[in-house]
Order: structure tokens, then sequence, then C-alpha cells
């Protein structure tokens, strides 16, 4: 019986392979036209999962169940993901397409952390887990990738916040944090591969040209209302944001109960599908008749193209549908008063109302959204505006990212890239 790898390694073809890998059911659609555009100029593509679900994904002659066995195959030239991960094979260069649309969302760098004492082990696993939970998984692998594409520029300065805490690029004066020595020992320990430089490359964001292109194509009547909260699964420090562990149902009954000349569309996080707290959401709403409930994960292009706003918290779909369809968003903001200080001037927080209105509880909502019903062209300049002002390449990113992996495949830049020295473990230590 031929092994899959060996099967994998027999369509690569040198210097002419990219894989997109996806390990669970999440991000399958973030890649856009980017596999078909890189076919028409002879590349070999391979997509690559972790997870059998079905779907288009699954369905290419090139398409490949690998299971765990990711860091086995051997062939490929560079992987492209959208979640970023430590397991993939270390001989082949690494591409993150940052699933943000416009700007990340983090209160975990706003938590109170204990830098001492250590975990009461001597252990490095759990040291090293330690100095993980403090972190995130982002920051700790962060050096791992080759090339970050990024939707904008708040993306791009994140990113170099990170590589400062490390003491890449120009700040090599700067005192490393000890969480950043633990992380990047764990990971030398295990025989990672740390690329040379590090490139940030500004592209622009493919589900958002996705959603322009559906939206101008279908010119849809607006009788949707989605509510789109963040995914809860694995985010702790969310919890005190989100919509969802608040007031999911109540949102969801309010907006059926108000707008009933409206459909309303629950739309959970694909990773939240089996979550107790949605569990109870679906409970509480199961005797509505005006609320329809969708699961389709990254199959969203028909309802955003339907949808006269969006309701959602804190999650990046909320910047993704008002800057694909130039309607508005309610962010749902429970917790707004009790923000820890600078959080609310971080990117997404500050710019919610570039997009829509932020509101606090379900009276304001209602209030809020028979406001922009009645007056349905009410942000379409100001959105319009921002998503010239701040979003790299809009409509053309795909293309973008395309020639951007050609010149990687044949060891080139465009100036324009951000680029980080990525210093040797050893000088850490």
């Amino acid at each position: 019986m031929i092994d899959i790898l060996d099967i994998i390694e027999r369509r690569c073809i040198k210097g002419r392979t990219v894989a997109f890998f996806c390990p669970d059911a999440a991000f399958r659609n973030n890649f856009g036209e980017i596999p078909n555009l890189l076919k028409s100029r002879g590349f070999v593509v391979l997509y690559l999962y972790g997870l059998k679900i079905g779907g288009a994904f699954e369905e290419d002659i090139n398409s490949f169940f690998v299971g765990g066995r990711i860091g086995e195959v051997r062939g490929v030239d560079l992987f492209i993901t959208a979640t970023i991960m430590d397991c993939l094979p270390k001989s082949s260069k690494k591409a993150l397409l940052i699933h943000g649309s416009l700007a990340p969302f983090i209160p975990e760098a706003y938590d109170e952390r204990i830098d001492d004492p250590r975990p009461n082990s001597e252990k490095f696993l759990d040291i090293y887990n330690w100095a993980l939970s403090a972190r995130t998984h982002f920051s700790a692998y962060a050096r791992l990738y080759n090339y970050y594409f990024v939707s904008s520029e708040f993306f791009s300065r994140d990113l170099e916040s990170i590589f400062k805490e490390f003491k890449l690029g120009e700040n090599l004066d700067a005192e490393v944090h000890e969480h950043f020595k633990i992380l990047t020992q764990g990971l030398a320990l295990t025989k990672q591969s740390f690329p040379e430089n590090i490139y940030v490359i500004p592209s622009g964001y493919p589900q958002i040209d996705a959603v322009m292109r559906h939206t101008l194509r279908k010119n849809s009547e607006k009788d949707t209302i989605t509510y789109a909260p963040t995914p809860l699964n694995g985010k702790p420090a969310w919890d005190a944001y989100s919509s969802m562990y608040h007031a999911g149902a109540e949102i969801l009954i309010s907006l059926a109960s108000n707008f009933n000349n409206y459909r309303v569309v629950f739309k959970p996080h694909v990773s939240d599908l089996n979550n107790p707290v949605t569990a109870k959401i679906l409970n509480n709403i199961s005797n509505e008749k005006n609320i329809i409930v969708d699961t389709g994960g990254s199959s969203y292009h028909d309802l955003y193209a339907r949808s006269a706003l969006m309701v959602s918290d804190f999650s990046s779909t909320a910047y993704t549908f008002a800057l694909g369809t130039l309607s508005p968003v309610v962010f749902f903001s429970p917790n707004e008063e009790n923000f820890p200080d600078g959080l609310e001037n971080e990117a997404y927080c500050s710019l919610r109302k570039k997009v829509g209105a932020v509101v606090k509880n379900t009276d304001e909502l209602v209030v809020c959204v028979k406001e922009i019903l009645n007056n349905k062209n009410i942000y379409l300049d100001s959105i319009k505006n921002f998503r010239k002002s701040f979003l790299y390449n809009p409509g053309g990113s795909e293309e973008y990212i395309t020639n951007a992996i050609d010149l990687i495949m044949n060891n080139k830049r465009l100036l324009e890239w951000g680029c980080y020295k990525n210093i040797s473990p050893a000088d850490f230590f």
C-alpha cells in the first residue's frame, strides 16, 4: 500500500510547489482566489488538511488528508496557513496569511502577569507552559514563519511590537523578556528551524476582496440582520468582552421581536458549534420563528450580501463585513466601561465607530439598529474613506499575494516588505 506522504511527494515539483494547510474546519476559504491564480501560473498547489469534514477544500485532485502527520510532508517549497502553528515541516518555507481584516483585539496584553515566582517545578516543560500561558501561541511561534501577509498597517505595527520583544530587527539593544527567552529555548530544544529573516508583507485581505466581489455581483435585497460574535474557544482573556457569554440569546430575541420585517441570522464561529454556551443560546431561541442559525463557517458571502447590518463584538469578521459590503456594524460591548487602561486605544477598539456604533446593552442595541435601518447610508461615506485609508490593496490583495509568492519562490522580495533579522536562539542565553 502506497503511503499518502509518498503520493504527495510525487506530486511536488521542486521550486514550484505551494501547499495550503488547514488543521481543522476553520479558515478554509480564507485564501480566496490565490490557489487558482497560482495554478494559472504553473505552480503545483496542494490542499492539505488535518480533519475530514467534506467540502470544496477536500475535492481537488491535489487535496490530501494528512491528519497529525503534517510535519512529515516532503517536497513542499512553501506552506501557507491562516493560523499559526509549530508543527509544519522544518525544511519548508512558511507563510501566515493572518486571519484579521483590519486590526487585532488583544486583551491578553493587558492582563496582570505574575513574572515570578516560576512554577514550583524544575521540569522545563512546566516552565515553558507557564511562559506560553502568559503570552499567546501567536507571539510564541512568531519566529518560526518566514513571511506574514497582513491586511493593514495595524497588523504591521502589531508584528513589529512582537519582534521588538524578541530583540529582532533594529532594536538589538533591548532586553528580551524572560517569557520570550523561555519560549525561544523551548522551540530550539525541539529542533525547530528559525529562518534567517522574517518578512512582513503589506498584502491586504482576500476575504474582504471576495465579499466586495460577491456583494457587487449579487446586488441582493438587504433583508437580513446578522449576529456574528467572536469565537470563545481557547480565549479566556476574551470572556469579559464576549457578547455570547453575557447576552447572546437576549441579543437575538431582541432583534427578532423588534425587527420582524428582517431575517435575523445567528452565525456562531465554526469552532463554537459544540460549545456549551452556544448550546444554551440555541435552546433559549428554539421557539423563535424569526431566527435562523447559520453554521456555514467561512462560506458567508451570500449571507453578508443580504445583510443590512451586522451585530458583533470583538470578532474580526465585523471589519470584514463592513469593509467588504460598506454596510455598518453595531458592536455589542457589555464590559465597555471596564476596559483595562490602554485597551480602548488599541486599533480594533478605537476604530469601531469608523464602521458603525458601540452599544452596551440590548435597549441601546434596538435604538441603534432602528436608527441605522431608517438611515441606510448613514455610514457609507465613512466606511468607504476608512477602507481606502487603512486597508492594503482593497480589491487587489489576491493578485498582490500571488505576485509575492512568485517572488518568494525565486528568492526575491520587494523593498516595501518589512524585514526583521531573526537572530540565533543561542544569542539569548
